[in-house]
C-alpha cells in the first residue's frame, strides 16, 4: 500500500508545515500557513557573498537542524520581536487528529445538514473542503476549533 501525502510529508518531517526549499540562489526554511508563508530563515546568494564567513555556516547549520533537530532550530531563531514560531507548527499527530475530530464522510455531512448526497459537493464547499486520502469533509473554520485547528484547516486547504 503507497503512503499517503501526510505519512510521507511525517517522514520528511518532524512538522508538516516547517518548509525547506533549496536552490542555486537561496536557502528557504518556511512555515506554510496556508495562507502568507512566514520565513522562519532565509539567505540569498547575494548575502553569502557579501558575508561568507558567518552567512554560509549559519544556512548550513539551519539546513542540518531543519534535518535532524527542528526544535533546536525554531529555539535558536526565537526571540525578541519575531512571532512565537511553535504556536505555528504542525505536527502528524495534530492533523490526524483534527481529521478524526473535524473529518466527516460525504454521507455523514449531508445527513447531518439535510442535504441531497448528489450534486451537494458545490454546496459543502461554501464552508469545507474535501480530504481525497481520508475521504471526508472538514470545516474550512468552526466556532469550536480549539488551540491550533484554524491552523491545521488552512495547511490542509493549501496542500490540496
Amino acid at each position: 500500500m503507497e503512503a499517503t501525502y501526510l505519512e510521507k510529508e511525517a517522514k520528511m518531517s518532524k512538522y508538516v508545515n516547517l518548509k525547506l526549499i533549496l536552490d542555486s540562489e537561496s536557502v528557504n526554511i518556511f512555515i506554510e500557513t496556508g495562507e502568507e508563508p512566514i520565513h522562519v530563515v532565509y539567505w540569498h546568494l547575494d548575502e553569502w557573498i557579501e558575508d561568507a564567513e558567518s552567512s554560509v555556516p549559519a544556512a548550513i547549520n539551519a539546513v542540518h537542524l531543519y534535518h535532524t533537530n527542528p526544535d533546536e532550530l525554531i529555539e535558536i531563531i526565537s526571540g525578541v520581536g519575531t512571532p512565537d514560531y511553535k504556536e505555528l507548527l504542525v505536527t502528524n499527530e495534530e492533523v490526524e487528529k483534527f481529521i478524526l475530530d473535524w473529518g466527516q464522510s460525504h454521507a455523514s455531512i449531508c445527513d447531518h445538514l439535510d442535504y441531497e448526497y448528489d450534486g451537494s459537493d458545490d454546496l459543502l464547499m461554501d464552508d469545507y473542503f474535501w480530504l481525497p486520502t481520508q475521504e471526508v469533509w472538514c470545516n474550512k473554520s468552526a466556532s469550536g476549533f480549539e488551540g491550533k485547528d484554524q491552523i491545521i484547516s488552512d495547511y490542509l486547504r493549501s496542500e490540496l
